[in-house]
């Protein structure tokens, strides 16, 4: 194992123990409080750079009126496929024959609302293959023949046009599949959809309130891709017109949510929005289209590599340089660690503070009061002049790899090109048959102005999928990178790193200035800028291969050059 490895794993061990760190209770309802946070993606404290975008985090309002129509239709897949007149089948190809769908949030007891808060919509048209969403001024439009979805950013007043993700196109195989059961188009071939998301069970009963009879079917629910992953869903269905009018699960959107369950409302206008722009958004809306440009022509993603090495291999000029490392939540105001370096062209030597014991002292005063930092001030420049006369000593190398000029230049993708991710013996990357290398010019994810360089290692003992947003204009530096250790991408299962943003050498090189490395709980995520609380069950309670959230480390540069 090299030293860079080395580092990688001593990382992972101290990111373990900052997901220990118990969050106060205050803090953590006040947290899961906050409908900014359902309802916008978040954004990173301090950049200058774009942050990346964020499709894979839906908020919680969004993503409990989305989860409600993939559950509903992988129930009615499963069911109808037993026979169309069983009872559900039956409730399922009603409501698939109805023009247009609602799914309207209640707002769960004890879950604050702003002033005029509009209750969260998801619509459903069988017949016009859409599903659209609106949650606030943030209405997505998602044409599902197409493939293609639409969001509105009110704040840029923009239409952001992107391909739809792998795994919606997976999510919502399931319409596809009941619209042939419903109208009897059944291929030869049909076979029911994959999904995270199972229905291990079904209960009908007949219940009476405030003088109505009800039927209603309760499903045992397991999905994978949540923690917990069992829950139930109760679907109320009206006997006269044998549709669904209510929905309510106990789905929990993380082991710490504070909502013990939500109820959706389901009704059946006759009409539904015909475009996003029916949704409320400005017909002057700037359109920026981020649609697929993918290639997987080898010769064409040979060319982008060697474009790459040429721009990685560019020197930058002697410079010395303070590296701050820090966690989420205090902006720098405490740190937990700091290197010293200076590279005079021929080699970068390091050294660290040792012991550590000034640094944590000093950071708990901050954190406790004891000790103000001056308004106004830049609190790395701050630290720096703190650290100024402590004592340092010659560290190791593993820490080169996240240096400012290098952090942009993965190990993945530095030095062996022509091999492909240290495959030192063998075909190479693009004729290896084990990998698949796909270039796409515009993403639907990632920091604006980047092209998406996706590696997906396939073996007979296992995968791994690696991507690479990188800036043609800024060096081709790796603006993120997210390695997945697992093919079907299991939650927080993947080393995730973003530079937040960068600044140009005296002669024009580009390099970091801000960083932050940790875990995404899925693709596409951004990394968690607040602390996390830490999973409450028991190891042997949770499910194979579950990984925790891991809090993030933050790298912040101060450069001078000598030049």
């Amino acid at each position: 194992m090299n030293h860079e490895d080395n580092y990688m794993s001593n990382v992972d061990v101290m990111l373990e123990q900052f997901a220990q760190v118990e969050v106060p209770p205050d803090i953590q309802q006040r947290l899961n409080a906050r409908i900014d946070e359902f309802c916008e993606n978040s954004q990173p404290a301090m950049v200058t750079l774009p942050s990346t975008t964020t499709l894979g985090s839906r908020r919680w309002f969004v993503g409990a009126t989305a989860a409600a129509s993939a559950m509903f239709l992988a129930a009615a897949v499963s069911f109808f496929a037993l026979g169309s007149k069983d009872a559900w089948a039956q409730v399922a190809g009603a409501l698939l024959a109805k023009p247009w769908v609602r799914f309207t949030v209640h707002i769960p007891d004890g879950m604050p609302a702003p002033e005029n808060f509009e209750a969260p919509e998801t619509w459903f048209s069988n017949q016009h293959q859409v599903m659209a969403c609106k949650c606030g001024d943030r209405p997505s439009y998602q044409d599902l023949a197409q493939h293609e979805i639409r969001h509105y950013d009110p704040h840029t007043n923009s239409v952001t046009i992107e391909s739809t993700r792998d795994e919606q196109i997976a999510e919502f195989a399931d319409i596809e599949t009941l619209r042939q059961l419903v109208s009897r188009e059944v291929k030869a071939d049909l076979s029911l959809p994959k999904s995270s998301l199972q229905v291990m069970g079904r209960i009908q009963t007949e219940v009476k309130e405030e003088g109505r009879r009800w039927t209603e079917f309760e499903f045992e629910c397991r999905n994978s891709k949540r923690s917990p992953s069992n829950f139930r869903v109760i679907v109320r269905v009206d006997p006269e017109s044998g549709l669904p009018v209510e929905m309510r699960s106990t789905e929990k959107r993380s082991p710490n949510d504070p909502v013990t369950g939500w109820t959706l409302a389901i009704d059946y206008p006759e009409y539904g929005p015909s475009d996003i722009y029916a949704m409320g958004v400005p017909k002057d809306a700037a359109i920026n289209d981020r649609r697929h440009v993918k290639t997987e022509n080898g010769e064409e993603i040979k060319a982008f590599l060697a474009e790459y090495g040429k721009a990685q291999g560019k020197p930058l000029e002697p410079f010395s340089m303070t590296m701050l490392l820090s966690r989420p939540g205090t902006d720098f105001a405490e740190i937990s660690e700091a290197i010293r370096g200076r590279d005079d062209g021929q080699g970068m030597q390091l050294e660290a503070v040792n012991p550590r014991d000034p640094i944590f002292e000093i950071s708990r005063k901050v954190r406790l009061g004891q000790i103000t930092q001056p308004a106004g001030t830049d609190r790395a420049e701050w630290w720096k002049e703190q650290i100024a006369g402590m004592n340092f000593a010659p560290t190791q190398e593993f820490y080169h790899g996240n240096l400012p000029n290098r952090i942009g230049y993965p190990k993945e993708l530095t030095g062996h090109l022509t091999t492909g991710l240290h495959l030192k013996k063998g075909p190479s990357l693009i004729e290896n048959p084990d990998i698949k290398v796909t270039l796409d010019r515009q993403p639907r994810l990632g920091p604006p102005g980047t092209v998406l360089l996706n590696i997906r290692v396939q073996t007979t003992i296992g995968g791994n999928d690696f991507f690479f947003w990188i800036a043609p204009e800024k060096d081709y530096l790796v603006l993120r990178q997210e390695i997945h250790f697992t093919k079907d991408r299991v939650a927080w299962n993947n080393l995730t790193r973003i530079i937040d943003s960068v600044e140009q050498s005296p002669k024009g090189r580009w390099y970091a200035t801000q960083a932050r490395y940790g875990r995404i709980k899925t693709h596409g995520d951004d990394l968690p800028n607040e602390p996390l609380p830490i999973d409450p069950r028991p190891v042997q309670d949770r499910e194979p291969k579950e990984i925790g959230p891991v809090n993030t480390t933050m790298y912040r540069y101060i450069v001078s050059f000598t030049e």
